[in-house]
């Protein structure tokens, strides 16, 4: 996308009617992208990810409750939504190669890491910046640990051990694997 505006929602059809873009290779460096469906927060729009995604400018708005970026190729995927990403929904399904973060991720619904499916934070961080933020991890997470390459919950503010953090939840199958949480 390099110009204009792709707006991915549902159609008056009917709930998931045709509100899901499936896209390989996704490059933005313009424009604006937005996963969205103002008439109803169940229709939100889907981004179904089967290659690299790479913003290098324009807008990308996938903030509305239910809107949902789906990572799910079969093979080694790289991600940068840009600088300041927010995203409401993401999950990790791609189980044929990992994902690797490529810059910060912020996110403020579910985030679902899915059985067989290995995400690298790499030097960068995936953040829960809201009350509603929810990990549900099923896979694997690789982080570098520090203050880059982590699980960051609360936002901006890291959370020292120990302590609790209103609102955020996490949960995690018994085979599922984190190297480093603040």
């Amino acid at each position: 996308l390099t110009a204009g505006t792709l707006t991915v929602d549902a159609t008056t059809a009917g709930a998931n009617a045709a509100n899901t873009f499936t896209v390989n290779d996704f490059t933005q460096s313009g424009g604006t992208l937005t996963l969205d469906n103002a008439n109803n927060a169940a229709d939100e729009g889907v981004l179904s990810l089967k290659g690299d995604f790479t913003r290098t400018a324009g807008t990308f708005t996938a903030t509305e409750p239910g809107a949902l970026v789906d990572v799910s190729g079969t093979d080694v995927q790289e991600l940068n939504f840009g600088p300041s990403s927010q995203l409401a929904d993401l999950t990790f399904s791609n189980t044929g190669g990992l994902v690797t973060l490529l810059n910060t991720i912020r996110a403020s619904g579910t985030v679902t890491v899915s059985v067989g499916a290995i995400v690298e934070t790499g030097n960068f961080n995936l953040v829960f910046n809201a009350a509603t933020g929810k990990m549900v991890n099923n896979g694997t997470i690789q982080t570098t640990g520090g203050t880059n390459g982590a699980v960051i919950f609360g936002g901006a503010n890291f959370v020292a051990g120990g302590s609790n953090v209103d609102g955020m939840v996490l949960n995690a199958a018994s085979a599922a694997v984190f190297s480093n949480i603040i």
